[in-house]
């Protein structure tokens, strides 16, 4: 009878094991999935983000290069297109892991806000501040130490 009570409590053992396994292993499997779909999303978010500032940069020339009829037009594209890149911030501050790649998006942004808000006739050229940009995005992403 001992020998049935102690082989039934082993398979009891081995099934609860196996159950346990399977949990962990479920477990693993959606941690892993959730990270690559994290991934995907901030890939989207940050290509979305470098592109509407390029889009900022353009209309920010554009308003620079326009005549005096073209000018409040040019202007109101450009604060359209500003506040799609501060919604895409918005995003980025959302699922970054700090807030350091959002920061540095608002940086850029900033300076052709403040070319416009100070009536500069000259397009900026923040170079420094968009690979600065670009590489916090990358560390965020995991591509860069």
């Amino acid at each position: 009878m001992s020998v049935y009570l102690v082989s039934g409590l082993f398979a009891l053992g081995g099934v609860a094991l196996a159950g346990l396994f399977a949990e962990i292993r479920a477990a693993r499997d959606g941690r892993a999935r959730q990270t690559s779909e994290l991934t995907s999303l901030k890939r989207q978010t940050y290509s979305k983000a470098i592109d509407q500032v390029e889009l900022v940069s353009s209309k920010v020339a554009r308003w620079a290069g326009a005549d005096d009829k073209e000018r409040d037009e040019r202007l109101r594209d450009f604060w359209d297109e500003l506040t799609l890149a501060y919604q895409i911030k918005s995003q980025i501050l959302l699922t970054a892991q700090t807030s350091e790649p959002a920061d540095t998006m608002t940086t850029v942004l900033g300076i052709y806000r403040k070319a416009v808000e100070d009536d500069e006739r000259k397009l900026p050229k923040p170079r420094e501040q968009v690979n600065e940009m670009i590489r916090r995005f990358r560390i965020d992403l995991g591509l860069l130490p």
